[in-house]
């Protein structure tokens, strides 16, 4: 379980296409830290951008030592064209907010949660976070990053020391490619999101959105395969995730039964390589636009079948 962090975007804004409750009650996140220090987590996942995630970790978990909060740069605090000066504030300023609602001396991970902004105002924004952590003030720099041409961009950058990717049984771009054996070769800790796929991978095939209908072919071939052999599409997806992929996986939950559930099937004996092999070789492929959650329509988030 120390490589399962809790994504805890759905604690600070309702998020996700397959919510049906919204943002999580404070006593429902309370419930679910408590589980998670059972289990034997400790580390959360949180971003600026995530409503009021980052104030209500600080207000539950601030000052407690045990939790290791991964957190993001506010993806949208340096506009385009800003200069170097002007950026380089800005980015403290955000820097000091988290600090501030984390209630925390130090951030133990920070991430740009946009690759653009290696570079953005000539490198004001990264060589701002080079100096904090000089300072102290953070501990591991890394980047949130979009797609797999980004995600090998930074794999040579000694100063990066994290990265979160997405990957998945069903999204195996950057598996193909050797990354996760090139990251572990350059000492990269690696954190993979999009398991499920914001919760798609885990709705009713009637469920899935008309704007996202590749994803329906997928969601009928899992579900039957998993009803085969008595398991679930989300046992399919954790064991690929957990026995494939050498990396964190941050696994969002919205409420503790999400999380016992994530934790069961997280626990269970091992897949063998040729089943997942074969379920692997059997998925039909989707295309980087129903991959990539940033590319989906906003009608994906009202719209019905």
């Amino acid at each position: 379980m120390k490589r399962f962090a809790l994504g805890t975007v759905q604690w600070g804004t309702r998020y996700g296409i397959a919510n049906r409750t919204g943002q999580a009650p404070r006593t429902e996140i309370k419930r679910m830290l408590d589980r998670a220090t059972e289990l034997g987590i400790d580390t959360l996942d949180t971003a600026r951008a995530y409503g009021e995630s980052e104030h209500l970790l600080g207000e539950l978990t601030g000052g407690d030592a045990r939790w290791r909060i991964v957190t993001k740069l506010d993806p949208y605090c340096v506009p385009d064209g800003a200069s170097p000066s002007d950026a380089s504030s800005i980015v403290t300023k955000s820097i000091e907010q988290s600090l501030d609602a984390l209630r925390r001396e130090r951030l133990e991970v920070l991430l740009l949660h946009r690759a653009a902004h290696r570079d953005a105002a000539s490198g004001a924004v990264w060589s701002t976070l080079l100096e904090l952590r000089s300072r102290g003030l953070i501990g591991d720099i890394g980047i949130s990053v979009g797609t797999p041409d980004d995600a090998f961009q930074f794999l040579a950058d000694p100063d990066v020391a994290v990265l979160q990717v997405p990957a998945s049984l069903v999204d195996r771009r950057l598996e193909a490619r050797a990354f996760f054996r090139l990251a572990l070769e350059a000492k990269k800790e690696i954190h993979v999101r999009s398991i499920f796929l914001q919760g798609a991978l885990l709705l009713d095939e009637q469920e899935i959105p008309k704007a996202l209908s590749p994803l329906a072919s997928v969601v009928r071939f899992l579900s039957s395969w998993a009803r085969e052999r008595s398991s679930t599409p989300r046992d399919a997806l954790l064991a690929y995730a957990q026995q494939r992929l050498n990396a964190t996986l941050v696994l969002g939950c919205e409420s503790l039964r999400q999380l016992d559930e994530n934790a069961e099937s997280l626990r269970a004996p091992a897949w063998s390589d040729a089943d997942l092999d074969a379920l692997s070789g059997a998925l039909p492929a989707l295309p980087d636009e129903v991959l990539d959650p940033a590319r989906w329509p906003r009608s994906v988030y009202k719209d019905g079948p």
